[in-house]
């Protein structure tokens, strides 16, 4: 839940700051065409302002100039001599009368001529006072937009730099974005191993505990089977040890009966010899202690038997089987079981071995996965 509220909110920041970014790109762009456009129409303005300043130049200098000659009066001078020349030339070719309407055709003339001369100049005079308005306001409006200029200087240096922040500001946001997308994969991926993993890791965790139950109870059969094979044991010796003491016990009867016998044959010979000295007795002796000897084998294995009769009924009440071979089968299927068991001693070994081999490699893998997680987040 924080992961999602955190993610959330870095969307929303992101896309308000997208929007205000959208905005400001629209404001530049508005005032920058407005920029174009005013410094198209000063570049036009000022490009008429030149052409009339010239062009007022040339007017000035010619209004100057007819100024100047109004003023000295020098072509009237010469035109009243050449018009003196000419009456004078008049009267004494014509009359008198001729001359006079010559010359005030003339005057006329020159009258006609003098107003239209003082008209031409008050209306220079007036376009160049006009001319002169407009220089000065033209001068005026240039020093305006020079100083203007000036203060849009540091604006724009200002505008520029807020572009070059704007663009930095949209190349990070689309690295953000990048990153934000390769983290989104990233840990998408990772949350689905990390399923993968948690699920395996259980089925490997009751794996174990099924192997470990299995090895307990396999433990406890062996330590049964150790504690039985040790009674057995015992009891196996004890057995023996009977044996050996009633085989000695026999092997005592034997030579006792032995010494009997040979101790009869001496007191029958002694007899035989005190009774019937001549006759020879060596048949007799023979079949004597044929029969003696006999007599004492079958009393031993009489013995013997009833004896070991004894010790598999006791063995067969120890182990609770009523035949003799189940008990020969039993003895023999020992060591057959051990054999198993140390088999399926070394094949758990080795599986829970093979399972903690790979318990330590799946967290070592989720170490690595969780160091490159936080290492990529933190990039």
């Amino acid at each position: 839940m924080s992961d999602s509220t955190l993610g959330s909110t870095e969307e929303k920041k992101l896309h308000d700051l997208s929007k205000k970014i959208v905005e400001i790109k629209k404001k530049i762009q508005l005032s920058e065409g407005q920029r174009k456009a005013n410094f198209e129409e000063t570049e036009t303005k000022k490009h008429e302002n030149a052409e009339k300043i010239i062009s007022l130049k040339k007017d000035i200098k010619e209004l100057y100039v007819e100024y100047s000659k109004v003023k000295n009066n020098d072509d009237a001078a010469e035109r009243t001599a050449q018009i003196s020349r000419e009456t004078s030339a008049v009267i004494r070719k014509r009359g008198l009368d001729e001359a006079i309407k010559k010359i005030n055709e003339e005057n006329i003339r020159l009258r006609k001529m003098k107003d239209l001369l003082r008209y031409q100049s008050d209306k220079q005079r007036q376009k160049l006072e006009i001319l002169l308005q407009e220089h000065e306001k033209l001068l005026r409006e240039n020093k305006r937009k020079i100083f203007k200029r000036k203060l849009e200087d540091p604006l724009k240096k200002k505008r520029e730099c807020l572009e070059v922040q704007l663009e930095r500001m949209r190349m990070l946001i689309i690295k953000a974005n990048i990153v934000r997308r390769k983290y989104k994969s990233v840990y998408c991926k990772l949350k689905q191993r990390s399923v993968s993993y948690a699920s395996s890791l259980k089925e490997l965790e009751d794996d174990i505990k099924e192997h470990e139950n299995e090895m307990k109870r396999l433990r406890i059969v062996k330590e049964e089977a150790i504690e039985l094979r040790y009674n057995m044991q015992e009891k196996l010796v004890k057995q023996e040890i009977e044996i050996v003491n009633n085989s000695n016990e026999q092997e005592s009867i034997i030579q006792d009966y032995r010494q009997r016998v040979k101790e009869r044959k001496a007191e029958l010979e002694r007899l035989e010899r005190m009774i019937f000295p001549a006759r020879p007795r060596e048949d007799y002796d023979s079949v004597s202690t044929m029969i003696y000897g006999q007599d004492a084998k079958n009393e031993i294995t009489k013995k013997e038997l009833t004896r070991l009769e004894e010790a598999f009924a006791k063995l067969r009440n120890v182990t609770g089987v009523s035949m003799s071979e189940d008990i020969l089968n039993r003895f023999l299927g020992q060591q057959t079981t051990k054999e198993n068991l140390q088999k399926m001693r070394t094949n758990m070994e080795d599986e829970k071995m093979d399972l903690d081999r790979k318990r330590q490699e799946l967290l070592s893998e989720i170490e690595t996965r969780k160091f490159t997680e936080t290492k990529n987040a933190e990039e």
